[in-house]
């Protein structure tokens, strides 16, 4: 039996909220497509609502034979390496994605180039060691995003979430984060939160036992462009 990550479950209840309107939005949009295919990948479940399940299944590579017409795509708890951009974008309706603790160790631009519907994504719990540049870019749906729980992870270029407008919740703790550039990141409408009792634009930034509320821009000046974690 594969166990989740001992400190994976404590972690997921903090985003549920956000994570349960994300799939509330997915539901009611789907109804049962003709486009999904009969077959379904080995040691997964596909279900008429265009979800395929392979958590826990002790995958070591990226299942084959998707439905085209998949929205939700559920990889966790396995040992994958890789991401396959060839195979993972012609996944062109995908809204969620959860590839929570497997063994990745590298994501880019060219991973979700084709991924423009994607609202959810779960990178928590792998072995990524740096972010590049406009990593996300595509994902100009995206919505959530969990990479917690990287501990190699120690660098993040600034632009990597630059046109990523709808990101409402960016999830990095728990990684080897030291500096965290946030130049782009407040230029973000969902992300920076305006507090007018303050006088002052919130950026809000999780760490592991509480939401921080890190104050970058008061009243119109920038303070500060990077967040040394503690």
């Amino acid at each position: 039996t594969t166990h989740p990550h001992p400190r994976a479950s404590e972690r997921k209840s903090s985003a549920q909220p956000l994570r349960l309107i994300v799939l509330l939005l997915f539901t009611a949009r789907v109804n049962t497509s003709p486009m999904l295919s009969s077959g379904c990948p080995d040691r997964c479940v596909c279900d008429d609502q265009l979800v395929v399940q392979c958590a826990g299944q002790h995958l070591t590579t990226f299942p084959v034979n998707l439905p085209l017409a998949t929205r939700q795509l559920i990889i966790s708890n396995n040992r994958i390496v890789e991401l396959p951009p060839l195979a993972l974008n012609y996944l062109s309706d995908l809204v969620y994605l959860d590839c929570s603790n497997n063994s990745l160790t590298e994501i880019s631009e060219s991973t979700f180039g084709n991924l423009r519907k994607l609202a959810y994504l779960d990178l928590s719990f792998n072995t990524l060691i740096h972010i590049e540049d406009r990593t996300f870019g595509p994902l100009v749906s995206l919505v959530m995003l969990r990479m917690t729980d990287n501990p190699g992870l120690s660098e993040m270029h600034q632009d990597a979430f630059v046109e990523n407008a709808a990101l409402q919740v960016l999830d990095v703790s728990r990684n080897n984060l030291t500096v965290v550039n946030i130049t782009s990141l407040i230029a973000l409408p969902a992300l920076v939160k305006e507090d007018r009792r303050q006088g002052a634009i919130r950026f809000l930034f999780w760490q592991p036992c509480s939401l921080i509320q890190l104050y970058i821009l008061k009243f119109g000046r920038k303070t500060r462009e990077s967040f040394i974690l503690k």
